[in-house]
């Protein structure tokens, strides 16, 4: 498999930039500033002096007993108001205190002004750009990233019950927690599919590889149920939901089904997902599933001979997810049924595949995107139950299509900000 994404359309939504309001300057005699890299600058504007008072010793030992054992950063200007900083640490309070009495005595013998002790905070390299975060268009349509801010996942489980993930793609390295095989072959190295679901909920942000997850803070289970082309049984993916329940999963995400006409859903609504489904929902654990792949661009709603229902979506339980296009289109793919909840972006999806990344689309696409959304709601909100978080996301869908529910969209396309509350 190619490590790069081949070419495919794309959009982004671009939106004129806030008004805000420029930030405080410093008055400054202008001079001609003389750059070379890797030489002195000079000529750089100088700050009038007597902006800032200098501290008394009363504070410096204030501030010794606040830092609580941790490094103080000193901070002084010269005449000319260049900044001057230097980490002061002590074994003792009042180690520290003395060591700053002595700092701000040499800096004022110096010439200088010391101006402000405090905690020196810790601070961590952000990572480098992501390179194919560019061609993610649904977290352009989306403001996934700007949720973070509320819990970017960190603290919530996602379940990936599918065909097997790559636990060593260098875009999910330490992701996985725990995993299970209910199949009939080897769990090997993982398959696409389920690799692709992995990464749109959780693939590692800012690392400078890839692509971004929608809830890159997330751990996910690697549930593997399918055979690595995709086939299994019904009684394999119900044993997978028993054992992520069982295993701490906070979300399911069920990117898989069978497909049956509405009027005879016998032999896809067995006893043995139902069964499933109920354990899920009386173990607090929310399930979300993709709603189907079956759907019909000339057929109207509901049409029972194009468009059959996919389980277990149809089930009560699961958010069933429809899927849409950059321009808020049904994906003409995309089941229509009376089952479908919300919709979310599933249209030509770049994501995670073993050995490298590639679009993909479907509603397996769109469903981690809801995954990933009631992650972040658990991380914002961990008091919430999975009912409240499955009634966070469907009251804050915005209606897409025919107003009110519909069978193309369900309440609409989900909001990822009005969810957690960003």
């Amino acid at each position: 498999m190619p490590g790069g994404v081949p070419p495919g359309p794309t959009s982004t939504t671009t939106t004129a930039k806030p008004t805000t309001t420029a930030k405080p300057t410093t008055t400054t005699t202008a001079l001609a500033a003389s750059r070379s890299c890797g030489s002195p600058v000079s000529g750089l504007g100088v700050r009038v002096p007597g902006e800032v008072e200098p501290l008394d010793e009363g504070q410096l030992a204030t501030a010794a007993a606040d830092a609580d054992g941790a490094p103080v950063a000193v901070t002084a200007v010269d005449d000319g108001g260049r900044p001057i900083v230097e980490q002061v640490d002590g074994a003792t309070q009042d180690d520290l205190h003395q060591q700053l009495v002595e700092v701000a005595r040499r800096l004022a013998a110096e010439g200088h002004r010391v101006v402000a002790v405090e905690p020196d905070r810790p601070v961590s390299a952000l990572g480098a750009p992501d390179p194919f975060r560019g061609v993610q268009w649904p977290l352009d349509r989306l403001p996934f990233e700007a949720s973070w801010t509320h819990g970017d996942g960190t603290g919530a489980c996602v379940a990936v019950v599918d065909n097997g993930v790559q636990r060593n793609h260098p875009d999910l390295v330490g992701r996985v927690a725990a995993g299970t095989n209910e199949t009939d072959e080897a769990l090997g190295a993982g398959a696409d599919h389920a690799t692709h679901v992995a990464g749109v909920i959780a693939a590692v942000a800012g690392n400078g590889v890839g692509v971004s997850g929608a809830a890159p803070g997330a751990r996910l289970l690697d549930v593997k149920v399918l055979r690595a082309a995709g086939t299994g049984f019904d009684s394999w993916v119900a044993a997978g939901v028993v054992w992520a329940v069982d295993h701490g999963a906070d979300v399911v995400n069920l990117s898989l089904g069978a497909s049956c006409a509405p009027l005879v859903p016998a032999p896809c609504r067995t006893a043995a997902m139902e069964q499933a489904m109920d354990y899920a929902e009386a173990h607090g654990v929310l399930v979300v599933a993709a709603a189907g792949n079956d759907g019909d661009p000339d057929s109207p709603p509901g049409n029972p001979e194009l468009n059959w229902w996919s389980w277990p979506a149809a089930f009560d339980w699961p958010i069933a997810v429809a899927s849409t296009a950059a321009d808020d289109s049904r994906s003409p793919s995309s089941t229509q049924a009376s089952y479908v909840d919300v919709a979310a972006p599933g249209d030509t999806v770049a994501s995670t595949v073993v050995g490298g990344y590639a679009y993909m689309t479907g509603t397996s696409m769109a469903a981690p995107h809801v995954s990933a959304l009631a992650a972040l709601i658990r991380s914002a909100r961990p008091s919430d139950t999975a009912a409240q978080i499955r009634a966070r996301i469907l009251a804050t869908a915005a209606d897409l299509g025919a107003p009110g529910p519909d069978d193309q969209f369900g309440l609409g396309l989900i909001q990822p900000a009005a969810a957690t509350g960003a």
